[in-house]
């Protein structure tokens, strides 16, 4: 299969008292492992970053990071290894002090948007007109759709509908299909 991005991500920084908290939420296709980090900054001492609105398994992975003396600053992540629409909720990063953990606790709310992505195989007579629609559920806003024939990318062809409640749709159009098994597959940009 080809390769084509899973996630697209956006940044916001609160600034609390003397040090931040940098968070990205994301978009990201249904069992797609994906991280989700929590960036401090102006920090001048390594700090415990530890995450909330989990349950406990196998399916989520967290890591406080290394303190950065030269940057001053430190990265904690969150690893969801399969994401399911169970999992598109808000996390929480929490942020403290390692030598007085109550005294200096901040956090910062990560949402996780999972959706899922539907692609049915279709088969075709080589010199043939065909369809190929793709479908991507449970978003919360719209998508830019890639297509791809095996690893190159298509450039032309394709049609993307509005979001629609929660799902969106995009049909790839291919004239004269050649012979042959290389797949067509679709996902976010």
């Amino acid at each position: 299969s080809g390769q084509y991005p899973n996630s697209a991500a956006s940044s916001t920084v609160d600034t609390l008292d003397d040090y931040s908290i940098e968070v990205s939420s994301k978009e990201v296709k249904m069992n797609t492992a994906t991280a989700i980090s929590c960036k401090i900054t102006e920090v001048n001492k390594e700090m415990t970053i530890a995450w909330s609105g989990f349950s406990s398994g196998d399916n989520f992975v967290q890591s406080s990071g290394s303190y950065n003396a030269e940057t001053k600053s430190q990265t904690g992540t969150l690893m969801v290894k399969s994401p399911a629409v169970t999992e598109d909720k808000t996390y929480t990063c929490m942020v403290s002090s390692v030598a007085n953990p109550s005294s200096s606790e901040k956090s910062s709310d990560v949402k996780l948007n999972v959706f899922s992505m539907v692609l049915p195989e279709i088969q075709a007579k080589a010199g043939t007109d065909v369809i190929f629609t793709c479908t991507v559920s449970d978003l919360t806003k719209p998508v830019t759709f890639v297509w791809y024939k095996g690893e190159t990318k298509i450039t032309s062809g394709s049609e993307t509908q509005p979001l629609s409640g929660d799902k969106q749709i995009s049909q790839l159009t291919v004239t004269s299909v050649t012979q042959g098994t290389t797949p067509y597959h679709c996902g976010p940009a």
